[in-house]
């Protein structure tokens, strides 16, 4: 990912900002795979699986 993207869908769901994005993410289970579309900063978008972890503890 490069810095400036900015994530537009996971899994199909249109996301719409960053507290779009926590929720959605936090809805699956570690090790889940997702899809994930982001628009780059030149404008292009790319698509990306992503192997979901688990959160270290506070």
């Amino acid at each position: 990912m490069i810095v400036g993207s900015i994530i537009k869908s996971i899994d199909g769901a249109k996301i719409s900002n960053r507290d779009a994005a926590i929720v959605k993410i936090r809805s699956y289970a570690p090790g889940s795979v997702i899809t994930v579309v982001m628009t780059l900063p030149d404008g292009s978008s790319k698509t990306y699986k992503v192997t979901l972890g688990t959160a270290p503890a506070v």
